[in-house]
């Protein structure tokens, strides 16, 4: 997640998650830094919409 206040990313361990909410958009992600700030993070895929294969995602890391 991205923390405003460190000004970078940083890594939260599940102690740091608030929250997991799924919606049509994705999974919303609650979470609270170590100094106090709270923010929310969209991930995962929409409702609707199947995940990729992993062979369509990583087609350029494949062997002949």
């Amino acid at each position: 997640a991205h923390c405003p206040t460190h000004g970078g990313q940083i890594l939260l361990s599940n102690r740091h998650i608030e929250a997991l909410h799924n919606t049509v958009h994705g999974i919303k992600l609650h979470w609270r830094c170590l100094c106090g700030t709270r923010g929310t993070l969209l991930t995962g895929v929409p409702a609707g919409r199947a995940p990729q294969p992993a062979s369509a995602r990583h087609a350029s890391c494949t062997s002949p």
